[in-house]
């Protein structure tokens, strides 16, 4: 017999199931079916919901009631589950905190342009298709860091100076802030000073301004 502590195993076991059937008056961990003959509880044992059966996945060492098969199913943290955002991956259930933090394309995960404007979070596994199909957006968040005076609508304008000069390759790498930020600024230096069409006019109305003021000195000499 086995020993477990100073109790044989089948001792224990036996006093347990004495202590549970005083204990249990709904009979919801016991079975209280009496029979008349040692065939007819021999025809019961194989189909009483009250028999004993070990939990099926592996690395559980649960003993149960066939009857709370599927309560225990349930929660087993040793059942092989989908994962709980939705990607291809079957995880432990007790693993799948860790994969959905740490490892799984579904995750979350803020966009590389935040600091600067993007808000957007994404799904880890989509994050390329999002800074591609961004773009437009993401460039005119990099010359607002660089342009910060700058209106929208000479921003805009260099934009699509800018856009006209990307080539496949600098799109490639354009995936992070730092590189995009140093494509930006080897395609300005590219294309000489940057000057603000709101600038200039500025100049030319103040030079206007000034024009009108010198004026009636002129005509009072």
């Amino acid at each position: 017999m086995e020993i477990n502590g100073f109790w044989l195993t089948d001792k224990r076991e036996a006093i347990a199931q004495t202590l549970l059937k005083n204990v249990d008056f709904k009979n919801e961990y016991h079975c209280n079916m009496r029979f008349d003959s040692a065939e007819e509880l021999t025809e019961h044992v194989g189909s009483c919901g009250f028999r004993s059966m070990n939990c099926e996945n592996e690395g559980c060492n649960a003993m149960f009631s066939t009857r709370h098969r599927e309560k225990h199913d349930s929660g087993c943290p040793f059942k092989i589950i989908l994962c709980e955002q939705k990607c291809s991956d079957r995880i432990m259930r007790r693993d799948m905190d860790r994969h959905c933090i740490t490892v799984c394309p579904m995750r979350l995960v803020s966009c590389p342009f935040y600091s600067v404007g993007c808000q957007s979070a994404i799904p880890h596994g989509v994050l390329d298709q999002h800074c591609s199909n961004n773009l437009h957006a993401h460039l005119l968040y990099v010359l607002r860091s660089i342009h910060k005076k700058t209106c929208e609508e000479d921003l805009e304008q260099r934009l699509n100076q800018v856009e006209k000069e990307l080539s496949p390759s600098q799109l490639a790498k354009a995936r992070d802030l730092r590189s995009l930020t140093t494509i930006v600024k080897d395609i300005e230096t590219k294309l000489g000073p940057f000057k603000p069409k709101k600038e200039n006019k500025d100049k030319e109305e103040k030079v206007e301004t000034l024009n009108l003021v010198d004026e009636p000195e002129k005509f009072e000499s």
